[in-house]
């Protein structure tokens, strides 16, 4: 892979809201979104039904294959083991959604030369609609050096959003104020209410 770019093939595996959300909203954007895959084949095929020229596959490693960046929007605990599942290439891009979790979890990547990061979108995904619908405003914290990094800027911003660059020692206060700010406003929307 010589660069990353909007006609970069980009992958999901993970297939729940998060990850339809954004591949939805990243087509629309014009970004090519190739493959994806999930626990479930009917998920992957869900996802895979909302976005024209994607295709749902078996596994994380079909995806890895196919795809030149790789988006993996699992529950935080399915990540280390999906990144050790695929056959990553030298240059490839990788990236998780977890708003907590190091880049340590792509260890098994980062072993065959691919290049790492985290794209948080700061938001709830209710629905596909209202995630696609949301997006544009919000913060997108975003964890990555070099071409991860740009690549994963200038894709908050095609979005809509705003990218923020968080450090791995950031990650744990910027998970915990973003959990305790969601709850105290809507404990305080509850009370007023």
């Amino acid at each position: 892979m010589t660069g990353l770019s909007a006609t970069s093939k980009i992958g999901f595996v993970g297939a729940g809201m998060v990850g339809r959300s954004l591949a939805v909203a990243l087509s629309q954007k014009g970004y090519t979104v190739t493959a994806t895959a999930s626990r479930t084949a009917s998920s992957a095929e869900g996802l895979a039904g909302l976005v024209p020229g994607c295709t749902a596959v078996a596994t994380a490693d079909e995806v890895a294959e196919a795809c030149d960046f790789v988006f993996i929007t699992t529950p935080d605990d399915a990540i280390g083991p999906v990144t050790a599942a695929a056959a990553w290439r030298r240059g490839q891009g990788v990236a998780h959604c977890s708003g907590v979790a190091s880049l340590d979890v792509l260890a098994a990547a980062r072993l065959c030369g691919a290049l790492l990061g985290a794209f948080h979108p700061l938001q709830t995904f209710s629905s596909v609609e209202d995630g696609v619908r949301t997006l544009p405003g919000i913060t997108f914290a975003i964890e990555g050096k070099g071409a991860v990094r740009s690549f994963l800027a200038e894709m908050a911003v095609a979005l809509g959003g705003d990218p923020i660059f968080l450090r791995p020692q950031d990650k744990p206060l910027y998970h915990a104020s973003v959990v305790m700010m969601g709850g105290l406003l809507t404990g305080l929307a509850g009370a007023v209410a």
